[in-house]
């Protein structure tokens, strides 16, 4: 199992315990506890969930960028979902944090809905899944030993 997987295993129980946000409210977190995936997967690679996520939105992009293993897993996200991530004009990348935002956001095409709380776990652990199939790696098998 890779660290992503783990990780993104603990945002899913995280959610499932906590709760997710409405797509409605500005912020990654609500004073109530309930997270965004992406304020889920900071908190479990982190143990920890500043204030920003609660009350600035500019500010909490910023720590979901700048932490290593939350961007590795928001990219894994991104990757497991089924539009492509718009691109984000300050940087020309891609803007993985809105691209998993308007999946949670928007409705989908066919049946009119928000993803729910389920369709979020299911997501992130189809990521974690993936992630653990593409970056697994074996251990090293040793050498034969050779007669003396």
């Amino acid at each position: 199992m890779s660290q992503t997987g783990s990780t993104l295993r603990a945002a899913r129980q995280l959610l499932l315990h906590y709760g997710l946000t409405d797509a409605d409210h500005p912020h990654y977190a609500s004073i109530d506890g309930r997270l965004t995936p992406q304020a889920a997967i900071y908190r479990a690679a982190t143990g920890t969930l500043p204030p920003e996520f609660l009350t600035d939105p500019d500010k909490a992009r910023h720590l979901l960028r700048h932490n290593p293993r939350t961007w590795d897993c928001i990219r894994w996200v991104s990757v497991v979902l089924h539009t492509e991530p718009g691109t984000d004009t300050a940087t020309g990348q891609p803007d993985l944090i809105s691209h998993i935002d308007n999946w949670c956001a928007d409705p989908d095409p066919f049946t009119g809905r928000r993803p729910t709380l389920h369709h979020v776990v299911d997501l992130l652990h189809f990521a974690a899944t993936t992630a653990d199939t593409l970056t697994d790696t074996a251990p090293a098998i040793p050498a034969p030993r050779t007669a003396a």
